[in-house]
C-alpha cells in the first residue's frame, strides 16, 4: 500500500512532465514512422520517373546516332546515291550478328542500310513496287559520355555507371562507364544488379536507382545506375513545404507568448503577478499582433505577386502564340505564293531543290555556306527566292521619302502665299498630315516585311510523302541528302488513317528532337491538296523563331504539350523531354481540365518535386489534335521570399519592440536621474492608467493616429529605404513623445504637446532624413538622438522650485478612465507591431522585386549592347516581364532609394566598361555582397548567377500600392476592402485584449470604489496622504517624514506633530536645508528619510504585520514588491483596503502601500526573515501556472528545433541571431526583476 501510495504521489506530482514527454514521443513516432517515409517514398518515386525519361532519352539518343548519316568517308558510297532522286533510304537497321563491342563508355555497332529506287512510271503507274537497288553496310560509334554530360546538367543525379549485361549479370571485367562512383559502390552495383533499387549502401554517402536497358535492335543489355548523394536526398525529404514551414513557426510563436498570455487566467491564487508579467502581457499582445500582421501582408504580397506572375506568364504565352501562328501563316502563304515558292511547290518538274535568299548582289545561305559553282546539271536543285518584295519595299520607301522632301518644299511655297490664300493653306496642311501618316504606314509595313523575310533562316523545308511515307519533293534550305522513308513517324500514321463518316483528318503539329544539334524541328503536317486521293501528305518542317524573340528571367520557360500532356517542345532542350505532363504532375486536376479544352485562368502544379505557376493557352492553329502552350514559372523564388519575409520580418519586429522598450528606458534613468534608482520599476509606470491623465490619453490618441496615417501614407509614395528610415525615425518620435508628456504634469497638455511635437518635427525627421540620403545612416541617427536626449534634459526641470502639491492636478482624476487609457495603449501597440512590420514586410518585397528586376535588365542591356543589328532587337517583343516590371518604362524615376556613400560605393565599385576594369564574375562577387545583408541570404542573391550585367540601374519598377492590385478592377476593391477589415479587427481585437489583461492587473473596480471615497473611516494612523510622484522635490521628501508617533520616549513639537529624538540638534525635518548646492540628490534624501521612519517606527509597523493572517502576509508581500498581486487574491486584497493597509493613490488612482516607509519594512521581510521568504517562495513555485509552463516551453523549443533541424540550410545564420534575442530577453528581465525598491 505504502509502495503504490508512493508511486501515486509521484506521478500526480509529474503528470504534467509524463504528458509532455508522450505529446514529444507521439509526435517523433509520427513524424519518424509516417511523414518520413511518405516523404521518402515520394521522392524515390520522383527520382525514379526521372530515371525512366533517361532511359527513353538513352535509347532515342542511340536511335539518332544509328540513322545519322555523316559526311566521313566510311560514307562515301552512300553520299554517292545523293545525285539520284529516284532513289532513297528505306531501312537503317543493326546488323544483330555482326559486330558489337562495348567500351570505354562507346558502342560500337554494324548498321545496313538498304536502298530502293522508284520506278520512273510511278507517277502513271502507282501501284508499281520499287526496286532494290543496294545495301551498305559500316559501323558506327555511339558516345556515351557526351549524353551523360547532359543529363548531369539537368538533374540532381551526379553519378552515373554503365556496364554491359550478359546473361542477366553485369561484366565487372569490362569496365564502360562510369563517373563519381567509388570501387565498393561498383562492386555493390554489380551485385544487386537484378534489381531496380533505390539503394543506399553502407559507407556510401550515394542513394543510387538502377534498371537494365535493351538496346534497340540488338541482343544487348546495358546496366544504368545513377546516383544522387544522400545529403541532398535527405535535404529534400526533410525539407517542408514553405507554406507549412510558416504555418508552424506561426504555431510555434503563438505556443510560446502563450505563456505569457496564460499566466494571469490559470494561476492559481498562491501564484505571483508581478509587473514584469503585466510587461510581458502587453509585449505578447503586440508580438501577436504583430505575428498576424506579418502573416497577412506575406499573404497579400504572395496574392499580389502571383497577380503579377500569372500576367507575365499570360504575355508570355500570347507572344508564343502570336508568334507561332504567323510563322505557320508565313510559311503557308509563301508555299502558296506564285512570286515566292508557289511555282516550284505547284511544280511536278522541280521534286529536290535548295532554296536561298538573294538580296541585291549578295547571295546569302540559309546555312552561312558558300556558294557553289553553277553548274547546269544542278540547276533543278537551287532554286532562288528573290526578295523581290524587299526591293520594291525599299524603292517605295526612297519614293516616299522623296516625295515627302517635295511635300516639305510645296508647304514652305504655300506658306508664303499665305497671306493670299488662307483656306487653301489649311487645306495643303491637311493634306500633308495624311502624306505624312500615309509614310508611317509604309515604314511600319517595311519594318514588318523585313522581319517576316527573317523567318527564312527559320524554315528546314517544305516536302511531300507518298502513301507510304517515302519522300517525294523536298525543297530544303540545307544541303540535299538522299531522301528517306518516314512512314514510322507520328504525324504520318495520324494523317494516313481512314475517314471515319464525316470527320475529316486535319493539319497535325508535332516536334522531332535533335540531340545531337540540341535543337527541335517542328513538323507542321497535313494531306497532301494537290495529289491523288491516294496520295500522302505535305508539311512544313521548320524551327520556331520566337525563342530567339524572348528574354526570360530565371525561373521562367513554356512547354508546348499536346492534348494527352506529351511535351512537344520546352524552352530548355537540355532538359528532360521525353516526358507526360500530366501524368508526373501528379494528375492534376487543373491541367486535366486544360486538356479536356476546358482552361482555368492560371494554376499551380508540382512536377519533379517543383511548384510552378502556369498559365495555358490553346494554340491559335489549325490542328486536328488541340496543342495547348503553357507559360511557367518556378516559385522556388516566391517561395524563399516568403520564408526570408517572415523569419527576418518577425525577427527584426521583435527586436525593434525590445529597441523601442530600451531607449525609453534609458531616457527614463536620464529624465529621473537622482531620484529613483536606475533599475527602479518606476521607469515604466508612464505606461500604466493615471486617472489623471485623461485629457493627455485623448491628445496622444490623435498623435499616434495621425502617426500611423503618416507611415502608411509614405509606404505607398517613397521608396522602401526611405519609408523605413521614415517610420523608424516617426516611431521613435511618438514613443518619446509618449514619455515626455506621461512623465511630467501641466494643466495645459495640449499647449506642451504643440510644443514638443513642434521641437521634434523639425529637428529629428526632415533633417536626420536629409543627412541620411546626403552622407549616411550613421549621422542621421545621431542627430536623432542628440536632439531627443537635449529635449530630456530640457524637460526634466519641469518642477524646478516647485512648491504646491499638485492639488491642480489631483482635481483632474474623475475616476477611471479605462477607455482613453486602453484607446492610447492600443494607437501605441499598432505603431509599433502593426505599422511597423507591415512597412517592414512591404519594404522587403519592393526591394527583392525591384533588385530581381534590375539584375534582369541590366542583364538583358548588357546583351543588347553586343547585337550588331539593332533590327534584331527590339526590346517590346523580346523581354518577357520580371514580375510586370517593364524594363523599358519605369513605373517612376528612382528616388533616393540609395544614401549618398551607397550611389558613390556603386559608381565606384561599378565600372561603365566591364572588360576595362573588372570580370562578370567580380562584377557578380560584389553584388552577392551587397545583397547579402540579413539573417538570411536575399532571396534576389540566389538568382543573380543567372544574370550577365555590366552595372545595375538606379531604376525601380515597383512600389507598396503593388499589394492592392488584383486581376481587375473588382480584384482591387475586393483586396482593399479585406485590408480595411483585417486592419479593425487587428484593432479591435488589440483593444479587447489589453482591456481584459489590465483589468486583471489594475482592478479597475477597486480603483473607482476607492475614488468614491468607500473606505474614508479606515484610514490607519500611520498612512502619509502626501501624493508622491517620481519627479521628487525637497518639499515632496520632507512630507515622507513620518508623524502621529506615540512613542514616548521621543519629544514632539506640538506645531507639526513632528518626533524629535533626544540628545538631537535640529528636527528631522530640517535636515539637507545646509545644502544650498544639493550636493546630496533627491534620491539619496528621500532613502535616509524612508530609513529614518522605517527604524524609528519599526514596532508599530512590526505590529501591524503580526496581527495579519499568514495567507495575508503573502498577498501583502507580493503586492510590496511591485504593487502588483494576483487577481484571484482580490478578497485579501479588499481586506487590506478595508484595514487601510493599502489605499489608492490620489493622482494616479492605482492601488498603493499605506506609506513608502511601511514598504521598506515589508521589503526588509527579505534580510530580516529569510524563513518566511523560503516558504513564500516555495508556495509561488507549487501553482497551476508552473506545471503548464515547463510542458509548453518543452514542446515549443522542441518544436522549433525540429523546424531547424529540418530546414538546417535556411537556419544556419539563425542560431547566432537567435542566441542574441534570448541574451537580450534575460537582460531585460533581470534588469526587470533585479530591484524591489523604487
Amino acid at each position: 500500500m505504502g509502495l503504490s501510495s508512493s508511486i501515486g504521489d509521484l506521478f500526480n506530482k509529474h503528470i504534467y512532465s509524463i504528458v509532455t514527454a508522450v505529446i514529444i514521443a507521439a509526435l517523433t513516432f509520427g513524424y519518424l514512422s509516417y511523414i518520413l517515409p511518405n516523404n521518402q517514398q515520394k521522392e524515390d518515386a520522383k527520382n525514379i520517373v526521372i530515371l525512366q525519361g533517361i532511359e527513353k532519352q538513352l535509347n532515342a539518343y542511340i536511335d539518332d546516332q544509328v540513322k545519322f548519316i555523316s559526311d566521313t568517308t566510311d560514307n562515301s558510297r552512300l553520299i554517292y546515291y545523293r545525285d539520284f532522286t529516284n532513289i532513297y533510304i528505306d531501312s537503317i537497321t543493326i546488323n544483330k550478328k555482326k559486330y558489337q563491342e562495348f567500351e570505354n563508355g562507346t558502342i560500337k555497332l554494324s548498321r545496313t542500310i538498304k536502298l530502293l529506287e522508284r520506278s520512273t512510271d510511278s507517277v502513271n503507274n502507282p501501284d508499281k513496287k520499287d526496286v532494290f537497288k543496294d545495301t551498305i553496310t559500316n559501323e558506327i560509334t555511339i558516345d556515351l559520355v557526351k549524353f551523360l554530360n547532359k543529363i548531369d546538367s539537368t538533374t540532381y543525379f551526379t553519378s552515373f555507371y554503365i556496364c554491359p549485361v550478359e546473361g542477366g549479370q553485369c561484366q565487372s571485367h569490362k569496365s564502360f562507364l562510369s563517373k563519381n562512383v567509388s570501387l565498393v559502390d561498383q562492386d555493390s552495383l554489380i551485385r544487386y544488379n537484378r534489381n531496380n533499387g533505390p539503394f543506399s549502401f553502407k559507407k556510401s554517402s550515394v542513394r543510387y536507382y538502377t534498371n537494365q536497358i535493351n538496346i534497340p535492335q540488338t541482343n544487348k543489355t546495358l546496366f544504368l545506375a545513377v546516383g544522387i548523394q544522400k545529403s541532398v536526398f535527405d535535404s529534400n525529404v526533410q525539407q517542408i513545404d514553405s507554406n507549412l514551414l510558416i504555418f508552424s513557426l506561426i504555431l510555434v510563436i503563438l505556443l510560446i507568448l502563450g505563456i505569457n498570455f496564460i499566466k494571469p487566467v490559470i494561476s492559481s491564487y498562491k501564484e505571483r503577478l508581478s509587473q514584469f508579467d503585466l510587461v510581458g502581457v502587453v509585449f505578447s499582445i503586440g508580438l501577436l499582433t504583430a505575428i498576424l500582421v506579418i502573416f497577412a501582408t506575406l499573404s497579400y504580397w504572395n496574392n499580389a505577386i502571383k497577380t503579377k506572375t500569372i500576367n507575365d506568364l499570360e504575355q508570355l504565352v500570347n507572344k508564343i502564340d502570336k508568334s507561332f501562328s504567323n510563322q505557320i501563316k508565313t510559311y503557308e502563304n509563301w508555299k502558296n505564293d506564285d512570286s515566292i515558292l508557289g511555282t516550284a511547290w505547284k511544280s511536278s518538274e522541280i521534286k529536290f531543290a535548295r532554296i536561298y535568299l538573294e538580296t541585291d548582289s549578295k547571295t546569302n545561305y540559309l546555312n552561312e555556306g558558300p556558294l557553289p559553282e553553277n553548274n547546269s546539271d544542278d540547276e533543278d536543285k537551287y532554286l532562288i527566292l528573290e526578295n523581290n518584295d524587299f526591293k520594291k519595299d525599299t524603292n517605295n520607301l526612297k519614293e516616299d521619302i522623296t516625295n515627302f522632301k517635295k511635300n516639305i518644299i510645296n508647304l514652305k511655297k504655300e506658306i508664303t502665299d499665305f497671306k493670299k490664300d488662307t483656306n487653301n493653306l489649311e487645306k495643303n496642311i491637311t493634306n500633308l498630315k495624311k502624306d505624312i501618316t500615309n509614310l508611317k504606314k509604309d515604314i511600319i509595313n517595311f519594318r514588318k516585311d523585313t522581319n517576316s523575310l527573317k523567318l527564312i533562316k527559320y524554315l528546314d523545308n517544305y516536302f511531300r510523302m507518298d502513301n507510304e511515307g517515302i519522300l517525294t519533293k523536298d525543297l530544303t534550305n540545307t544541303k540535299l541528302d538522299i531522301p528517306r522513308k518516314y512512314s514510322d513517324r507520328m504525324y504520318f500514321k495520324i494523317l494516313q488513317q481512314k475517314n471515319t463518316g464525316n470527320i475529316k483528318t486535319g493539319p497535325v503539329l508535332t516536334a522531332v528532337f535533335s540531340r545531337d544539334s540540341n535543337k527541335y524541328q517542328l513538323i507542321y503536317a497535313q494531306k497532301d491538296s494537290l495529289e491523288k486521293p491516294k496520295s500522302g501528305i505535305e508539311g512544313i518542317a521548320f524551327r520556331e523563331y520566337f525563342s530567339d524573340e524572348l528574354e526570360l528571367p530565371p525561373g521562367t520557360g513554356y512547354m508546348i504539350v499536346d492534348r494527352y500532356g506529351g511535351i512537344i517542345l520546352q524552352n530548355d532542350p537540355g532538359k528532360n523531354l521525353y516526358q507526360n505532363l500530366y501524368y508526373e504532375s501528379q494528375s492534376n486536376p487543373e491541367f486535366a481540365s486544360v486538356l479536356s479544352g476546358i482552361i482555368p485562368n492560371s494554376f499551380e502544379m508540382e512536377y519533379q518535386g517543383k511548384a510552378y505557376q502556369i498559365y495555358a493557352k490553346k494554340l491559335d492553329i489549325n490542328s486536328i489534335s488541340p496543342i495547348y502552350i503553357l507559360g511557367v514559372r518556378d516559385l522556388s523564388h516566391l517561395d524563399r521570399l516568403s520564408i526570408f519575409t517572415f523569419t527576418n520580418g518577425f525577427l527584426i519586429a521583435v527586436l525593434y519592440g525590445f529597441f523601442i522598450i530600451l531607449i525609453n528606458y534609458i531616457y527614463s534613468i536620464i529624465f529621473y536621474s537622482g531620484r529613483i534608482s536606475a533599475l527602479s520599476k518606476h521607469h515604466f509606470y508612464y505606461l500604466f492608467p493615471d486617472n489623471s491623465r485623461t485629457d493627455e490619453y485623448k491628445l496622444l490618441l490623435i498623435v499616434n493616429g495621425i502617426s500611423i496615417l503618416l507611415a502608411l501614407i509614405a509606404s505607398f509614395i517613397f521608396a522602401p529605404s526611405i519609408v523605413l528610415v521614415f517610420c523608424i525615425a516617426l516611431g521613435l518620435n511618438a514613443a518619446f513623445i509618449n514619455l515626455i508628456t506621461l512623465s511630467i504634469r501641466t494643466l495645459n497638455p495640449k499647449m506642451l504637446l504643440n510644443k514638443l511635437v513642434l521641437f521634434l518635427v523639425i529637428p529629428t525627421i526632415l533633417p536626420p532624413l536629409f543627412v541620411y540620403l546626403e552622407w549616411n545612416l550613421f549621422f542621421a541617427v545621431l542627430l536623432l538622438f542628440s536632439v531627443h536626449i537635449r529635449l530630456v534634459f530640457h524637460y526634466r526641470k519641469w518642477r524646478n522650485g516647485q512648491k504646491d502639491e499638485l492639488k491642480a492636478f489631483v482635481n483632474k482624476n474623475e475616476g477611471v478612465n479605462r477607455i482613453p487609457y486602453t484607446s492610447f495603449l492600443t494607437a501605441r501597440l499598432l505603431y509599433q507591431f502593426f505599422v511597423f512590420p507591415f512597412v517592414l514586410i512591404s519594404a522587403f518585397y519592393v526591394t527583392e522585386i525591384n533588385d530581381f528586376a534590375n539584375y534582369y535588365c541590366a542583364s538583358i542591356d548588357a546583351k543588347e549592347q553586343n547585337i550588331k543589328d539593332k533590327d534584331d532587337f527590339i526590346i517590346p517583343d523580346r523581354v518577357t516581364e520580371a514580375y510586370n516590371c517593364n524594363c523599358q518604362e519605369q513605373t517612376k524615376e528612382q528616388n533616393k532609394v540609395q544614401s549618398k556613400n551607397q550611389t558613390n560605393e556603386q559608381n565606384k565599385e561599378q565600372p561603365k566598361d566591364l572588360n576595362k576594369n573588372q570580370s562578370k564574375e567580380q562584377i557578380e562577387d560584389h553584388i552577392m555582397q551587397k545583397a547579402n545583408l540579413s539573417f538570411f541570404d536575399r532571396p534576389a542573391s540566389y538568382e543573380i548567377k543567372n544574370f550577365t550585367f555590366s552595372r545595375l540601374s538606379d531604376k525601380y519598377y515597383l512600389n507598396s500600392l503593388a499589394i492592392f492590385q488584383g486581376e481587375n478592377d473588382i480584384a482591387s476593391i475586393i483586396i482593399i476592402s479585406s485590408l480595411l477589415i483585417f486592419v479593425l479587427f487587428i484593432t479591435i481585437l488589440a483593444y479587447l485584449l489589453l482591456n481584459y489583461y489590465s483589468n486583471r492587473f489594475f482592478f479597475y473596480d477597486l480603483m473607482q470604489v476607492s475614488y468614491e471615497k468607500y473606505y474614508p473611516f479606515t484610514k490607519n494612523k500611520l498612512t502619509n496622504d502626501h501624493v508622491f510622484i517620481a519627479m521628487v522635490n525637497n518639499d515632496d521628501i520632507k512630507k515622507l517624514i513620518q508623524a502621529n508617533s506615540t512613542n514616548k520616549a521621543d519629544k514632539v513639537d506640538k506645531s507639526n506633530n513632528i518626533k524629535v529624538p533626544p540628545k538631537r540638534r535640529i528636527y528631522i525635518d530640517e535636515v539637507f536645508d545646509w545644502d544650498n548646492k544639493n550636493e546630496i540628490s533627491p534620491f539619496l534624501r528621500m532613502d535616509f528619510i524612508l530609513n529614518s521612519n522605517h527604524k524609528r517606527f519599526y514596532n508599530e509597523y512590526d505590529a501591524i504585520w503580526k496581527g495579519l493572517p499568514s495567507e495575508t502576509r503573502y498577498v501583502l508581500y507580493d503586492f510590496a514588491l511591485d504593487h502588483f498581486v494576483n487577481y484571484k487574491n482580490k478578497d485579501t486584497l479588499m481586506t487590506l483596503m478595508e484595514n487601510g493597509i493599502i489605499d489608492c493613490h490620489k493622482l494616479t488612482g492605482r492601488l498603493k502601500m499605506m506609506s513608502l516607509s511601511f514598504r521598506i519594512f515589508i521589503l526588509s521581510k527579505s534580510k530580516r526573515d529569510a524563513s518566511f521568504i523560503q516558504r513564500f517562495n516555495d508556495q509561488s513555485k507549487n501553482g497551476t501556472y508552473s506545471k503548464f509552463k515547463f510542458p509548453i516551453i518543452i514542446i515549443a523549443v522542441s518544436a522549433l528545433i525540429l523546424l531547424m533541424y529540418l530546414n538546417k540550410d535556411s537556419y544556419d545564420q539563425v542560431t547566432l541571431v537567435g542566441g542574441s534575442v534570448v541574451t537580450v530577453l534575460a537582460l531585460i528581465n533581470k534588469i526587470l526583476d533585479v530591484n524591489k525598491s523604487l
